[in-house]
């Protein structure tokens, strides 16, 4: 995309099977929403790789959504370089496969500015990986995190997050956040938050939670009238919807959370 121009939305159609590799550019000043789509046949096995490039000052939204079946393998991975200045505001919606890895790494310059929320909403033995690698090596930087998850029947989680503060990347702000629910005894969450910081002058938090729905919350809603499979649908939409306020996607995300509920209930 050229410098300072707005390239709209693009949309990828990730590949059925096999690997492939994309490589997007944006010029300084530069703007463009990407929106990937992961949907692969249902035996294969995929692996893609996306590389951004980010000059000073340039915007990428970038929204992915996985809709696979429950014996696709797949690995998607991204790295993101960005200039002095540039903003990143990153969404990512899963519902898992047989095996699944989404793997973001991302690096920059002075100020940048980034948002890497995600959900992932897993059930029967699907699996879903998170991993997230955040490389400051400049200062000023402003970083926020949150992947929340749900996971039920037999299904598997994985949350790797880790924010390395090189010395170089002082007044660094940043916070890290993976929270999940855990519907059945069965389904396993794997969380690995991470700081490594070398700065002596940084504002940095993390934080993990595994829990099971507010029984409170429940009862006081049944109380209500409200049965109570629509009450969990409730609740854990309210939970999970909330990482998606900042997507220009808000409202199509929230209507996925919903449909897998619906599906569910």
């Amino acid at each position: 995309i050229p410098a300072g121009e707005d390239g709209g939305e693009l949309t990828i159609a990730s590949l059925e099977r096999g690997n492939g590799a994309i490589r997007i550019t944006l010029g300084e000043g530069a703007s463009l929403h990407v929106i990937e789509r992961h949907a692969g046949d249902p035996k294969a096995f995929v692996n893609v790789d996306f590389d951004y490039r980010l000059a000073p000052g340039a915007t990428l939204t970038r929204t992915v959504l996985q809709d696979d079946a429950a014996t696709t393998v797949r690995i998607a991975t991204a790295r993101i370089s960005m200039g002095d200045g540039a903003k990143l505001r990153q969404h990512i919606f899963a519902t898992g496969a047989a095996l699944s890895r989404f793997e973001t790494t991302i690096s920059g310059g002075r100020e940048i500015d980034v948002l890497a929320n995600g959900a992932y909403l897993l059930d029967t033995s699907r699996h879903a990986d998170f991993t997230t690698l955040i490389d400051l090596s400049a200062p000023d930087g402003v970083i926020r995190q949150s992947i929340k998850g749900i996971a039920t029947d037999k299904a598997k989680a994985v949350f790797q997050g880790k924010f390395l503060v090189r010395r170089e990347a002082q007044h660094t702000d940043a916070e890290m956040r993976h929270d999940a629910i855990m519907l059945s005894d069965r389904c396993e969450v794997r969380s690995k938050p991470e700081l490594e910081i070398y700065a002596d002058d940084v504002a940095c938090a993390h934080g993990n939670t595994l829990g099971q729905l507010d029984e409170s919350a429940l009862f006081y809603m049944r109380q209500r009238g409200i049965p109570e499979s629509e009450a969990r649908s409730l609740l854990v939409d309210a939970f999970v919807s909330e990482v998606f306020d900042d997507s220009p996607m808000a409202e199509s995300l929230r209507g996925q959370v919903h449909d897998w509920l619906e599906a569910r209930t």
